[in-house]
């Protein structure tokens, strides 16, 4: 694979990185799971990680082209 989507590639995962953190942020303060009888930071983690879950299978195709990308 040539590096000329390179670019491309970085920005997507930048941008995919960047909702992760607002949702996460979002998803804290309007208290998606509040009513989990888990405490506070334990809350976060699970949502964290439910996010996470979410997003991770999505951004692995643009992780694996980048690094064919750049060891090609």
């Amino acid at each position: 694979m040539n590096t000329e989507n390179l670019g491309l590639y970085v920005l997507i995962g930048i941008i995919a990185a960047s909702l992760f953190g607002v949702l996460v942020q979002a998803g804290i303060k309007r208290g998606i799971i509040q009513h989990t009888p888990l405490p506070p930071k334990q809350r976060r983690k699970v949502l964290a990680l439910l996010l996470f879950s979410i997003m991770i299978p999505t951004a692995l195709p643009y992780i694996a082209r980048t690094l064919q990308a750049l060891f090609s």
